[in-house]
C-alpha cells in the first residue's frame, strides 16, 4: 500500500502483523541473538511482538521478557507434547509464528500453531551438522519441520546444507 505526502513523495505502509517468537531458552548465541534483535526492530515498526519460552529464559529471554508480553517455563519438565494445547491457547490470535530450531519448541508449535490458526509460521535453522557428518536435527524435528511452510538459512551454504543433509525441500527456503 502507497499514499502520498504533501510534498508529492510516495511513501509505503507496510500491515502490522503480530508476531510471536517460540523458543525452548534464550541463552545468548548467534541464533538467539538475531531472534531478540528481530523481535526488537519489528516491535520499532509498530508490529506487535509477544514470545514464549518453554524453559528457563537465559540472559537474553530475561531482557526479551521483561520487553514483551512473555511467558517462561510453559514446559519446565521439557516434555513438549504434554504442552500443545497451553502453547495453543497461547497463540490464539497472533498472525505469525517466528520458531528457533530447538528440538522441543518445534515439536510443540508443529502441533499447536495449527490448532490456534496460525498460518504463517517459520523455523529459524541455525545448526550445520554434528561431528562424523551426522545430521544436525534428529529424526523427530525433521519430521516436525513438515509444518513450516517456511526454513529460514543463515547463508547459500547452509541452504545447501539443509537441502542436501537434512532434507528441506528448496522450495521452504
Amino acid at each position: 500500500r502507497s499514499w502520498r505526502t504533501g510534498s508529492g513523495r510516495r511513501r509505503w505502509s507496510v500491515p502490522r502483523v503480530r508476531w510471536h517468537f517460540l523458543a525452548s531458552t534464550l541463552v545468548r548465541g548467534g541464533a538467539e541473538t538475531m531472534a531478540v534483535a528481530l523481535a526488537r526492530g519489528l516491535r520499532a515498526r509498530g508490529h506487535t511482538v509477544r514470545s514464549t519460552l518453554l524453559r528457563e529464559p537465559g540472559d537474553l529471554g530475561e531482557t526479551l521478557e521483561s520487553d514483551y508480553d512473555g511467558v517462561v517455563n510453559l514446559a519446565p519438565d521439557r516434555r513438549p507434547l504434554l504442552t500443545p494445547l497451553p502453547l495453543r491457547d497461547r497463540v490464539r490470535g497472533d498472525e505469525a509464528l517466528y520458531v528457533l530450531d530447538h528440538e522441543n519448541a518445534l515439536l510443540l508449535s508443529a502441533a499447536a500453531a495449527p490448532l490456534a490458526g496460525v498460518d504463517r509460521r517459520a523455523v529459524a535453522v541455525h545448526t550445520t551438522g554434528r561431528t562424523g557428518g551426522r545430521p544436525s536435527l534428529g529424526r523427530t524435528a525433521r519430521a516436525a519441520l513438515a509444518a513450516f511452510p517456511v526454513v529460514l538459512a543463515l547463508s547459500p551454504n547452509h541452504a545447501a546444507y539443509l537441502t542436501d543433509t537434512e532434507g528441506v525441500a528448496r522450495d521452504k527456503l
